[in-house]
């Protein structure tokens, strides 16, 4: 069946990753349904779009920005949905199950879920059709019983009365109350009566309503003619028993619909005799009992999902019962311990923790019996039956009986051996970087200050001996060679320049203010010295008492001062840049604050802003923190807080 012979199916996807909802609505568009998809991002934007419009069936994510899918799902009101989600744990789609969802799909790598999600949502709103009719026949089912007794109640009232009042009835009237009372007291929805023959002469309107058939297409025909071709409903089953003198008693049979669907009864009939006792037919009534049998399908197929999410094979998952045994165990938990699933079965969970982890394991174990928590989440080591040791990601839920006592308790188990030898792998290379970073830090300050020292004292010396010798030459020419005079002059005038760029730059590479007179003297000239430069307006806010730092941290904080100032005046477009350095409770603070307009959140993130990261390294270095961000009322702050005291040698450095 192609779209344009089906009805519009409005969809509502719940999802706020912009990747997901592109590929879900590939899968969508792969339907036969025609469709219409509004998306939201949020509990809340989902919320607004179901007081608006309702939508056939909603699409869920489990974690959102604001809230979960679960809490969503709460509020449908009946409304079918299925979860499309990257948490991969049983726990979650036993909980969404449990909840009502249909469906509860796991996002995979390779996508697959695209490819079944048409099919998936079909068979959804199959299935919400379906419960909507049951629930509708099962409504009108109701109503009819109870008007069907009301009238019942008072056809007996009636009789009851005729015989009060009627001493005497001939013999026919009272064979036709004996049939009625009959009828009336095993009636339990669907009422007929048969002939000599065990043909239909009476059939209520509600055999209309079950089987779809109009009431003259039925009568003249044998009851077991109207079974389902595959059912064993033959006319012995019924009319032979009764013909005997059998009464039958909650006979199941199968009926066809006029549509062939399968109706499913409930049959209950005696023999009708004359005076002589010889039967002449027989009556009854039936139960529509096709609701039942699709509850019951319904339900044994939840179980087989159940049963095949517990069976999956992407997480090992344990039962266990509040003693600690195991008393259920999936393929994988076997896969990834070793053990047998029998061997499983005569364990306590405990047995497979790593010694080192069972205080921990079991102290929060009994704290979830104790009520303490619904469900928790931890990393622990298990030991495999070959004696190694392999670390798992473990996920605990506790389910409680209606008294709230704990039932059992639901664990899902990840091998997470590989992750967690990766980021050994990568911790130990990343102090060993760290070590080399500080130690590279180390030595360029060693030859940034060996390189100023020799601009001071090799350069400009000579530059000072030079300017002296131009001096006095200029003396002794006297005005007997003015143009020799004014090249002299000239030479001075460079030589005065030249000896100017040295101090600048012996100072830029270290300045000499920093180890003479300390770090507010070198941050206060720094200040000066940057406004002077650039011409924007500056603010220090400076302790008058001296700051306990060793040289090599006093250092780190000028060159992040140094950093952050250079970042104002290349990109800030300030007018105005505050500069405040604090030392209180163990910590220093620097920060540098500016009006212009302010860093980006693309620029914070970037890999290529190496002014930013060195500023962050080097703080790491000194077990300290930058911290940079944008200020409300606009331009940009960049805070530094270090410990005053010199942090330990870390594993991996050098020098």
């Amino acid at each position: 069946m192609d779209r344009s012979e089906r009805g519009t199916v409005s969809l509502l996807l719940v999802e706020d990753d912009p990747v997901d909802r592109m590929a879900i609505e590939r899968g969508i568009e792969r339907g036969e349904r025609p469709w219409t998809l509004r998306c939201a991002t949020t509990v809340a934007e989902a919320r607004d779009a179901l007081r608006e419009d309702p939508p056939d069936l909603v699409i869920l994510d489990y974690n959102l920005p604001d809230g979960t899918g679960l809490e969503l799902q709460a509020e449908l009101g009946g409304l079918p949905c299925v979860f499309v989600t990257g948490g991969d744990t049983a726990t979650l789609a036993v909980q969404a199950m449990q909840a009502g969802a249909y469906d509860y799909m796991v996002k995979d790598i390779e996508r697959t879920y695209v490819d079944l999600l048409p099919e998936v949502i079909e068979r959804a709103l199959e299935d919400a059709q379906l419960r909507e009719e049951l629930r509708r026949h099962r409504e009108e089912l109701d109503n009819l019983v109870r008007e069907r007794t009301a009238e019942l109640e008072a056809a007996k009232s009636e009789l009851e009365e005729e015989i009060r009042v009627g001493e005497r009835l001939n013999q026919s009237v009272i064979a036709s109350e004996e049939r009625y009372r009959g009828m009336v007291e095993t009636s339990l929805g669907l009422l007929f009566r048969l002939d000599a023959e065990g043909r239909i002469i009476y059939l209520n309107p509600e055999w209309e309503r079950s089987l779809g058939y109009a009431l003259e297409e039925m009568l003249g025909k044998e009851l077991g003619s109207l079974a389902h071709p595959g059912a064993d409903t033959s006319r012995e089953k019924v009319w032979g028993k009764l013909k005997e003198g059998e009464a039958i008693k909650g006979l199941q049979a199968v009926l066809a619909g006029k549509g062939g669907e399968e109706v499913h009864l409930v049959v209950s009939a005696i023999p009708i005799r004359d005076e002589t006792g010889t039967i002449v037919g027989a009556q009854g009534s039936a139960y529509d009992l096709t609701d039942h049998q699709l509850a019951m399908e319904a339900r044994r197929t939840s179980e087989d999902r159940f049963r095949a999410t517990f069976e999956q094979k992407a997480v090992g998952i344990v039962h266990v019962n509040p003693q600690g045994r195991i008393v259920r165990a999936n393929d994988r938990l076997c896969e990834i311990t070793g053990y047998s699933r029998d061997e499983l079965l005569r364990m306590n969970v405990q047995d497979l923790t790593h010694p080192d982890d069972r205080a921990g394991s079991g102290a929060r174990l009994e704290e979830a019996l104790a009520g303490g928590m619904e469900q928790y989440t931890l990393e622990q080591r298990y030991i495999r039956k070959s004696g190694e040791p392999l670390w798992i990601s473990l996920s605990v839920s506790v389910e409680k009986r209606e008294d709230g006592t704990p039932y059992y308790l639901i664990g899902t188990v990840q091998d997470i051996s590989a992750r967690k030898r990766v980021e050994g792998e990568l911790r130990d290379s990343r102090e060993r970087l760290r070590g080399l970073a500080a130690r590279l830090v180390e030595v360029r300050e060693e030859e940034r200050t060996g390189i100023a020292r020799e601009l001071h004292d090799e350069l400009g010396q000579a530059l000072t001996a030079l300017r002296m010798d131009l001096a006095l030459l200029e003396e002794g020419l006297g005005e007997g060679e003015p143009e020799l005079v004014d090249r002299v002059r000239s030479m001075v005038e460079l030589t005065d320049s030249s000896i100017d760029s040295v101090q600048t730059m012996s100072a830029r590479l270290r300045s000499p203010i920093l180890d003479v007179l300390g770090l507010q003297a070198a941050v206060e000239w720094q200040v000066e010295e940057f406004a002077g430069r650039t011409g924007i307006a500056c603010e220090v806010d400076i302790p008058d008492e001296g700051l306990d730092l060793v040289e090599k941290r006093a250092t780190g904080v000028f060159r992040i001062l140094q950093e952050a100032l250079t970042n104002v005046a290349r990109h800030a477009e300030a007018s105005r840049v505050r500069v405040r350095l604090e030392q209180t409770f163990g910590q220093v603070m620097l920060e540098v604050e500016d009006n212009g307009v302010g860093v980006s959140e693309e620029v914070l993130e970037s890999y290529e802003s190496l002014g930013l990261i060195g500023m962050r390294e080097r703080a790491e270095m000194m077990e300290g923190e930058v911290k940079i961000e944008r200020r409300p009322e606009g331009g940009s702050r960049v805070t530094l807080t270090l410990p005053s005291s010199e942090p330990e040698v870390r594993k991996g450095e050098t020098g």
